[in-house]
């Protein structure tokens, strides 16, 4: 997810920490902000406009929806739609072009998220009590769904190295895949929480109330962007088992699949997602074990024939992560150019001196052959992954053409060097440099 130098009378940098205030009391107070406004709603509720909806015709059918729109029906959602994507879109462009460090406290671009944010939610109840409409007007319920689903299946793929994605496993060959959803994902997860955000007007029902707190947690989330509390694991943890409670409660209102969201959802919090929480052995086979109790006393009486239904949803996610990672090989190069080394250096200490040698020898060398490249450096990360990035010089913010990284891997570490560059004409001399670097030599050739 180039560097441009913040100057005082910049408004939105995110350079500096703004005010004192804590990301992790920013995060309890967005909370009670989000519980406060869902309960806004419901006491609005009397004061909606009282429409007679047209028959519900199915699972493809949006019920809460004018039978006859107008134009400023349309008009106010599109516009304030429109005009909430764009704004935080060009929040998140001008936060990665600072590139800021995680923080425990806010910068400005925070600040700046949360205000936005805070509007636009406002001005959706006044466009619900005066023209109603959502996008739903026009455009298809399952585009809706099908956001919430692409959000869910990217969280698995970025979080793949972290935590694993079958039982603490990495698999391998979606590590490539993971790196460039981890640098775009901020733009796809804002499309996916905003698009549905204003597909739906502010109705009191049970469905929409989950949803619509759901959905302002989730902003929050993306506000907090560059802070730790964006990375607190129990926080995010929580965002993604949400979707359980969303899932199970709005299954029960309108049919009779609960246990397919419920234990489907559960089950994949069971074989990826309790892996990167440190958790002891018992405590995994404790959640196990009530996993398949559950099931049991379910299915028991909801007959065995019915116990498909369980592994329906996992099936799905699982296999759209590897038809994703799949696609993006198409893009990236074979897996089989890839590089792996060991060190038993640190991390950070590693990518900082290959850094300061590329930088050296491919660039204020003058090497025409990285004439057409620049070096983005990410070896601060977080998330103890740094890594460098070769980049086009006119597209910085494209797709990298090389990936450098490292990471600690029980008592050494592991250094990964992929991307379409090595099936060039400079992939034997990247590889060669790559080698001799992480093993202390900083000569520029062999």
């Amino acid at each position: 997810m180039t560097t441009v130098k913040p100057t005082v009378t910049d408004p939105s940098a995110p350079s500096a920490p703004s005010g004192g205030l804590q990301s992790s009391t920013a995060l309890w107070l967005g909370i009670l902000f989000s519980l406060g406004f869902t309960a806004l709603i419901y006491l609005l509720g009397p004061a909606l406009p009282q429409i007679n909806f047209l028959p519900d015709t199915g699972a493809s059918w949006y019920y809460w929806k004018l039978p006859e729109p107008t134009f400023w029906s349309r008009a106010s959602v599109w516009g304030l739609y429109l005009g909430h994507q764009i704004a935080i879109w060009g929040l998140i462009w001008h936060a990665q072009r600072q590139k800021p460090k995680y923080t425990a406290g806010l910068h400005r671009v925070n600040v700046i998220a949360l205000v936005v944010n805070a509007l636009f939610i406002f001005l959706h109840l006044i466009q619900t009590h005066v023209w109603y409409d959502g996008l739903a007007q026009d455009v298809s319920i399952f585009s809706s769904q099908g956001s919430v689903i692409l959000m869910l299946i990217l969280i698995l793929l970025m979080e793949n190295q972290r935590r694993g994605l079958f039982f603490g496993r990495k698999v391998g060959f979606l590590k490539e895949t993971g790196q460039v959803v981890r640098r775009y994902h901020g733009y796809i997860f804002a499309w996916a929480v905003i698009y549905t955000f204003w597909y739906h007007p502010m109705e009191t029902s049970t469905g929409h109330l989950i949803g619509f707190l759901y959905t302002f947690l989730l902003m929050l989330q993306g506000s907090l962007m560059f802070t730790r509390a964006h990375l607190n694991r129990w926080w995010t943890l929580v965002l993604e088992l949400a979707v359980v409670a969303h899932g199970t409660l709005v299954a029960l209102m309108s049919n009779n699949l609960w246990p397919m969201f419920f234990f489907g959802f559960a089950a994949i919090f069971i074989v990826t997602q309790m892996w990167g929480l440190g958790l002891s052995k018992w405590w995994r086979w404790g959640f196990i074990a009530a996993y398949v109790a559950a099931a049991v006393a379910v299915y028991s009486s909801r007959g065995w024939g019915n116990l498909n239904e369980i592994v329906r949803i996992p099936v799905i996610e699982y296999g759209l992560v590897f038809a994703a990672a799949l696609l993006s090989a198409c893009q990236m190069g074979a897996p089989s150019e890839a590089l792996e080394l060991k060190s038993d250096r640190d991390p950070v200490q590693i990518m900082v001196s290959i850094g300061k040698t590329a930088q050296a020898c491919w660039f204020k060398s003058k090497d025409p052959g990285f004439g057409g490249f620049r070096l983005a450096d990410e070896t601060h990360s977080p998330a103890g992954r740094p890594r460098l990035l070769l980049v086009p010089r006119r597209d910085p913010g494209g797709l990298p053409k090389l990936v450098i990284s490292a990471e600690k891997a029980g008592g050494a570490t592991d250094i990964q060097v992929y991307g379409p560059a090595l099936a060039t004409s400079l992939g034997a001399r990247i590889a060669g440099d790559v080698k001799r670097w992480a093993s202390g030599d900083d000569a520029c050739r062999s």
